[in-house]
């Protein structure tokens, strides 16, 4: 059995417009706007440390002040959102706010993973090991699948589609981010090619749903960049996770069909009982 792309994508537009979907699509609006805030705010924060430090004596001789206040002045004409506060606090509060990103999708995934209309009942087990876990293992695969994209491409994009079911591994399986690569590598196996459809599906409908925020942005209208990305962001982000762990649920079941049917012993002769009075031949 090979992978159905198709019912992927379905149940997960099934999943996004269900109840659950759209609570989680406002739970990821609410973290994505605080994350712009935050990661903004810094943005500004350093911005302004770089132009008072060019601005002290201890600046090398020739630092271009002006090109630093220019620097400034751009950076907070493209952050609407961006609040005055340290850089430190800053960091501290995006920090924060991936961590309860990360506690999201672990939630989104265990979600979605279940039968429809079935709420799971470990939807908060061990979530704070799953969140830890899911956030390194992001980290690991990111890193992995950049350094794989410098190898021509091809190695990068293998790794994102054999580590695709990293977090899935982690959120129901409750493994570690480790255990978890190396159970998505042998789940992905047999249908690598069927699950980069998949993932070309999802970065097409990604980049349509985006073009608005891309237009606004190189029209020069920031605020109006911002907020769209802000409300079409976690639409995109609930649909991919819901058809990612639809599909695979579909692997997870098929493999879990195989392990029960056991090996195939239909070659093996049927085993003969003793003789007995009824089967020898009269004479």
């Amino acid at each position: 059995m090979s992978l159905d792309i198709g019912a992927a994508i379905t149940e997960g537009v099934a999943r996004l417009r269900s109840r659950d979907g759209l609570v989680l699509v406002g739970a990821f609006l609410v973290v994505g706007v605080l994350s712009s805030v935050a990661t903004q705010s810094l943005t500004v924060a350093v911005s302004e440390a770089l132009l008072e430090f060019a601005q002290s004596p201890d600046a090398p001789p020739g630092t271009d002040v002006e090109a630093f206040r220019e620097q400034l002045r751009q950076t907070r004409a493209s952050s609407p959102l961006a609040v005055d506060v340290s850089a430190g606090a800053a960091f501290g509060l995006a920090f924060g706010l991936g961590i309860a990103a990360e506690a999201l999708r672990i939630v989104a995934v265990r979600v979605f993973y279940a039968a429809t209309g079935e709420r799971p009942a470990d939807l908060r087990s061990n979530l704070a090991f799953a969140t830890v876990n899911g956030f390194l293992g992001g980290i690991v695969v990111s890193a992995l699948v950049l350094v794989g994209l410098g190898f021509l491409i091809v190695p990068g994009v293998f790794l994102a589609i054999a580590l695709l079911f990293v977090r899935q591994e982690i959120a129901v399986e409750n493994r570690n981010f480790v255990d978890a690569m190396a159970e998505s590598w042998a789940l992905t196996r047999g249908n690598r090619l069927n699950l980069f459809g998949l993932v070309v599906v999802l970065l097409v409908v990604g980049f349509v749903a985006f073009l608005p925020t891309i237009v606004a942005s190189v029209v020069g209208s920031s605020t109006v960049s911002v907020a769209v990305g802000a409300v079409v962001s976690p639409v995109v982000t609930v649909f991919g996770i819901a058809a990612t762990t639809r599909a695979y649920a579909q692997l997870k079941a098929e493999d879990a069909g195989e392990e029960a049917a056991g090996p195939d012993d239909s070659d093996e002769p049927e085993a003969v009982g003793a003789l007995g009075p009824d089967d020898l031949p009269e004479p």
